[in-house]
């Protein structure tokens, strides 16, 4: 049951829509290492202009870690299949960050329902994004402790950059054992593309998948 934008912060969310997903605008991108047979129960869509926004906030500091919130739409396609569309980052202010780890305070997420009630009333907090500069793509116990704990719905994800070796990936919960994410191997992300516009992917850990292939290998039609 969807219910809330934070769910430590007990805040009413708005309406979940009920719409098809934008699939005819999108460019699926998946892991190399794992470019094979996959199943994402949750569709990730994200914007170009949210990736471009990650990037350069990814990019602003390689000495420290840096994050926010990830702001967009949790939906469900009429035959009941979840997804989100990320649609734009907030950084993350009031944090405890160093060279290799971020927490978020109760002020960083008091500040962030403040900011999305001000700046997006109509939109969630779908996850979160933070950066591992030089340290590749993955979960730490510290990450897992705040995803589990601040961002407890299942539909909310984690983003993780590395902006120095150019890489990301998201981590969700696993489908058939709530309250567990995967830790070591991020998973794929749909490109919601602007019209006319090329790919603005530039993640050199993820590949471009056509949705034929993807098709044939997760359901060998």
């Amino acid at each position: 049951m969807i219910k809330n934008r934070v769910v430590v912060l007990g805040d009413a969310a708005p309406a979940i829509e009920i719409k098809p997903a934008p699939y005819d605008q999108a460019q699926l991108w998946l892991p190399k290492r794992t470019h094979s047979s996959t199943y994402e129960w949750l569709e990730i869509f994200m914007t170009q202009d949210a990736y471009r926004q990650i990037n350069t906030h990814a990019q602003s500091t390689l000495d420290m870690e840096v994050g926010g919130m990830l702001v967009g739409q949790t939906c469900y396609t009429p035959i009941g299949l979840p997804y989100i569309i990320i649609e734009a980052p907030m950084a993350a202010r009031y944090v405890k960050h160093g060279p290799t780890h971020l927490t978020f305070t109760s002020d960083t997420l008091s500040d962030a329902l403040n900011r999305i009630d001000d700046q997006y009333p109509d939109k969630q907090i779908v996850g979160w994004y933070h950066t591992h500069p030089g340290l590749s793509v993955f979960m730490s116990p510290v990450d897992v402790w705040l995803h589990t704990n601040f961002f407890k719905e299942p539909w909310q994800v984690a983003l993780v950059i590395d902006p120095i070796y150019r890489q990301g990936g998201f981590f969700r919960y696993t489908e058939d054992r709530p309250g567990h994410i995967e830790t070591q191997t991020p998973g794929g992300f749909r490109e919601l593309m602007e019209p006319g516009s090329d790919s603005v992917v530039r993640w050199k850990n993820m590949a471009a998948a056509t949705e034929g292939w993807y098709h044939q290998k997760v359901y060998g039609i």
